[in-house]
């Protein structure tokens, strides 16, 4: 029974769905208890029927809502105003104004409160006020109306009204508050997710495109910015390298697009494990078969040897079959005076000559003659 609770419960959507049943189902209870605390105040008949029917109008709008979860907003309206006609009759039933009755008053505005929303909210909390209140002020001109009940009958049902409800009103706290809570840690979780979808590529686990650029917009800062985070990284220089995966269009025709794709994410996890976050270097997606990757180091080449081990660990790979995946690369330093776009630019140049060089191999500005790295 409690894992079927477990499961209905976590399978409700909506915040508002979820306060519908718990207050529902407490109030049935609430009701019920009610009822038969009546009985042992030896209250009338008329008193425990009228507190037995709003029990049962509970249940049944409980069951309703969980059999047709499409007709919640109705049962909301509708339990509402059962209420506000119901508990005028069970007031006069139950002693008037000596009983606790009045508390069931603030119990049902508090419902409405709670249930609803927007303009049905104020207009059925005004009406079920006019309501309750007209019947506190014709029970006061008409006392022949009212039962009267002995002191202690007073007395205990005020005692065991003020429970009741404050049992029914406490709970129904907790149960709205945990799904909220619920609710917010879901929402909080779901706009995680889309953060980090929004910075990452979803195939490479990498950064992807956007945020490659925009991590290099800090880099390309004022020379005096770069000097400040240098000295807080106590690093020299920022390199940016770009690798391009050999005859990539090549392994997908010969073993399949699946398989493609598992070279890009098991490339992407060798690059990313080469560079250290924790310096602010990272490896981005660039697009396609293309990777950047950002290096923290004192000196070009020292950046280009982390470049070149990267290229060595991807080419040492192993596969299901004799393959071998490469890559080609270029690196070059962000610090030399040029914008961005132009060392773009000239790393995507020496990535192309690393290409026509018979690749596998890390190309450089200092880079003397075409061979392997």
């Amino acid at each position: 029974m409690k894992q079927r609770f477990l499961h209905f419960w976590n399978n409700i959507d909506f915040l508002d769905d979820k306060i519908y049943y718990s207050v529902v189902a407490i109030g049935t209870v609430a009701t019920l208890m009610a009822y038969v605390m009546g009985l042992v105040q030896g209250l009338s008949l008329a008193a425990g029927l009228s507190t037995l029917l709003c029990s049962l109008w509970m249940a049944v709008l409980l069951v309703a809502g969980i059999r047709h979860p499409k007709a919640l907003p109705i049962c909301r309206i509708v339990l509402v105003v059962g209420l506000t006609i119901m508990l005028p009759p069970t007031y006069y039933a139950c002693g008037g104004m000596t009983s606790g009755m009045v508390l069931f008053y603030l119990v049902t505005l508090f419902l409405v409160a709670v249930l609803l929303q927007g303009r049905t909210r104020i207009i059925l909390f005004c009406v079920s006020l006019l309501a309750l209140g007209y019947s506190l002020h014709y029970g006061w001109y008409h006392p022949y109306l009212i039962r009267e009940l002995t002191p202690r009958q007073e007395y205990e049902d005020v005692l065991m009204t003020f429970c009741t409800t404050g049992i029914a009103l406490g709970a129904m706290t907790i149960f709205i508050l945990r799904a909220y809570n619920n609710e917010r840690q879901r929402n909080q979780e779901l706009m995680d997710q889309l953060s980090n979808l929004s910075v990452h590529d979803a195939l490479s686990g990498l950064y992807n495109r956007r945020e490659l650029f925009r991590r290099l917009d800090l880099v390309y800062k004022p020379p005096q910015q770069q000097a400040v985070r240098a000295n807080r990284l106590k690093l020299d220089g920022c390199y940016i390298a770009m690798f391009d995966i050999d005859n990539f269009k090549n392994l997908n025709d010969t073993y399949g697009h699946q398989f493609g794709d598992k070279v890009l994410a098991t490339v992407s996890k060798t690059l990313r494990e080469s560079v250290d976050p924790s310096r602010g270097e990272f490896a981005a997606r660039y697009g396609g078969e293309e990777f950047v990757c950002i290096f923290y180091a004192d000196a070009l080449d020292i950046a280009f040897e982390r470049a070149d081990a990267a290229r060595r660990a991807i080419s040492e790979l192993c596969w299901n079959s004799d393959l071998i995946v490469t890559v080609s690369g270029g690196i070059v330093s962000c610090e030399t005076g040029v914008p961005l776009d132009q060392a773009m630019h000239d790393v995507d140049m020496l990535l192309y000559k690393a290409k026509h060089a018979g690749k596998n191999c890390v190309f450089s500005v200092k880079t003397p003659d075409p061979g392997k790295g």
